[in-house]
């Protein structure tokens, strides 16, 4: 979707998938962003569904090139939407409407996540600790952070 406000600002309209791996010992496994509006970011893997391919065939497709693994069962958790100025390098200043759908997944238990780039925008997956996403001693993108916090309500039960 492209459109223009009153100042003449153009809409850039980005819709994916990603999936929130919860693990145990309170982590969530995470991949730092290389390009886009969430550059030097953690971000959850996941991205861009294709012409003729459902949500849960991109989410699949997406965890094998940045996770390195498919998936083994996944739950649908909820979708939201975040609007935000953007600056991007060839654009210039738009506004940057994000629609995520997110899902709980499960993995291998035997998984060896990829920590290396995937070519595209993933620069490497990693866990992290849920308390440092709680406390910002990490920089998640917002609309992963959101989706996490909402994960470990649904998930993690409090003692």
């Amino acid at each position: 979707m492209n459109s223009s406000s009153a100042e003449n600002i153009p809409t850039r309209e980005h819709i994916g998938v990603y999936g929130i791996h919860l693990k145990p010992d309170n982590q969530v496994l995470l991949i730092l962003k290389g390009r886009g509006p969430y550059k030097g970011m953690y971000d959850l893997p996941g991205g861009g569904i294709k012409k003729n391919e459902t949500k849960e065939e991109a989410l699949n497709r997406e965890y094998k090139e940045e996770i390195g693994t498919g998936i083994l069962s996944y739950k649908f958790l909820y979708e939201d939407v975040v609007t935000f100025p953007y600056m991007s390098p060839s654009e210039g200043k738009v506004t940057f409407r994000h629609k995520g759908y997110f899902y709980i997944v499960s993995l291998p238990s035997d998984v060896k996540i990829k920590m290396s780039p995937d070519g595209f925008d993933s620069m490497g997956a990693m866990y992290v600790n849920i308390s440092d996403i709680i406390e910002d001693k990490v920089i998640v993108a917002p609309i992963a952070r959101k989706a996490i916090l909402c994960a470990i309500s649904v998930y993690i039960t409090k003692p």
